[in-house]
């Protein structure tokens, strides 16, 4: 995959979320698995998950994106598939869940977790999830870690931009589809997935692709 980094700077403003720092006792784990499916806009419709069992569930995608389910009915790793309507188009999608998500209770699809995906297993996110058992074992931690590297890499002026965290995890971390945040570099950005790769163009100047 072909990746030239994106130098450009966001002017977006962005908002943050606070959050009051009582000493209290180590919250429980959670019992479900929140995200936010979307691709600059929230995604409206139907979220799949097939798990490393071969068992599938479905879920909807309601407002602004939003979905979730019990994280004890799935068993890791799993691959999700996000079909629906988003900014006047239609996407197909997918993204994963593995332990690691099922812990922190966060896993959402964007674009980026479906080169993610295609980073980590060199196949088509969509053939991935239609032969998964062939490709499971791929999908591991360290596979992840490294696939989100490079893709921050060619990124980072966009996340430096939006001040958005080192940190911050593409799958597991939580965002609201509100133009703000990851979701601002979700709307800046063009993103065309091929069988041989992806290609990222800023809206604000084709030149940076």
């Amino acid at each position: 995959m072909n990746k030239t980094i994106l130098s450009v700077m966001l002017t977006t403003a962005l908002v943050g979320c606070g959050s009051s720092d009582e000493k209290h006792s180590t919250p429980p784990t959670p019992t479900i698995v929140t995200g936010v499916a979307a691709t600059g806009a929230p995604i409206y419709g139907e979220i799949t998950v097939l798990d490393t069992n071969g068992t599938t569930q479905e879920y909807a995608a309601v407002e602004g994106g939003n979905f979730k389910f019990e994280k004890s009915s799935i068993a890791a790793p799993a691959i999700v598939k996000a079909v629906g309507a988003a900014g006047g188009g239609s996407h197909e999608i997918y993204s994963l869940i593995l332990t690691n998500h099922q812990e922190i209770g966060v896993s959402n699809i964007t674009p980026f977790t479906h080169i993610l995906i295609s980073k980590m297993t060199g196949k088509p996110a969509d053939e991935v999830y239609s032969d998964f058992n062939t490709y499971k074992a791929e999908l591991t931690i360290e596979a992840l870690q490294s696939a989100q590297q490079e893709l921050k890499q060619v990124l980072k002026p966009l996340l430096d931009g939006a001040n958005i965290a080192d940190d911050f995890d593409l799958i597991s971390s939580e965002f609201e589809a509100n133009y703000q945040d990851i979701d601002a570099i979700l709307d800046l950005v063009d993103i065309t997935i091929s069988n041989i790769g992806a290609t990222l163009t800023y809206k604000g100047d084709t030149d940076y692709s």
